[in-house]
């Protein structure tokens, strides 16, 4: 974290911290790269085409660089009454008075690449990446969205990433969780995402893959816990998994979360009765 400088930006206040791009990410990205170039080398050598072992130096070396060109300029800005991320290709700004809704990234496309990549290799290589970048529990990216629909992508290429991110998510929930509990109470259908919604009355909705809807009342809903790359819903009768969501896929899934902490049923264990003789 760099400290504020005592910046004062004319919408968005003062300056609270500034980041950079980390290189753990950096570093990662360039074995990503490494790794495909050295396959079409593989390539070359055994079938004798010294064209083909050229072209994918050259390749490997360009894209490196342009990941170290795209990458330096990289700057997330956190303000008071704000955000702001530079890159090479512009800046996005957004105010937390316009904020609508946020959304999680919780599969890493570095290390989803790495995978593709096929083989024994490929398996290592995303194993690796995923432990240089994508830390237990910890989103990949997080997508703030405005009232408006435009957005600003916070991605773990930045500096720092976990000791912020956590602390972003959820000072952004709390900052939407008042105003979606006042529509909750007064019988509005919330909308998490196109898979995801819950009404008072109705209960929690999952739309499945051909269109069919699953509904679960919140007096049977125990929790939804994020457990991988899914949000995990589970039933309060039995503790049960009632239905597995994208996590990806689902808006604001912090105040998802909070509200069925608030208006579900917790699972409580039967406890064996105790006979007496």
């Amino acid at each position: 974290m760099q400290a504020a400088n005592g910046e004062v930006d004319a919408e968005f206040g003062a300056l609270v911290a500034e980041y950079g791009a980390g290189w753990t990410p950096r570093i990662a990205l360039y074995f990503l790269i490494a790794l495909l170039g050295g396959m079409f080398v593989i390539v070359g050598i055994s079938s004798k085409q010294d064209s083909v072992v050229v072209s994918a130096v050259l390749a490997t070396a360009a894209l490196c660089g342009l990941v170290h060109f795209a990458l330096a300029c990289v700057r997330l800005r956190i303000f008071e009454r704000g955000v702001e991320r530079r890159g090479r290709l512009g800046t996005k700004r957004l105010a937390w008075s316009q904020l609508q809704n946020y959304q999680l990234e919780l599969r890493d496309p570095a290390v989803a690449a790495a995978g593709a990549s096929g083989g024994l290799v490929g398996v290592l290589a995303a194993r690796l990446i995923r432990r240089m970048i994508n830390k237990k529990g910890v989103p990949s990216r997080v997508v703030l969205i405005a009232s408006d629909g435009s957005k600003v992508v916070l991605s773990n290429v930045i500096r720092s990433y976990k000791e912020w991110i956590e602390a972003l998510v959820a000072e952004t929930t709390e900052r939407l969780f008042t105003s979606t509990k006042l529509r909750f109470d007064n019988g509005e259908v919330i909308s998490f995402g196109s898979k995801l919604s819950v009404q008072r009355e109705a209960g929690i909705s999952v739309k499945g893959a051909f269109g069919k809807t699953q509904v679960l009342t919140l007096d049977t809903a125990a929790s939804a816990v994020v457990e991988g790359p899914l949000l995990v819903i589970r039933r309060s009768d039995s503790n049960a998994v009632w239905r597995n969501v994208d996590a990806s896929s689902v808006l604001n899934i912090g105040v998802f979360q909070k509200l069925l902490a608030a208006y579900g049923k917790p699972y409580v264990e039967a406890v064996p009765m105790a006979w007496t003789t």
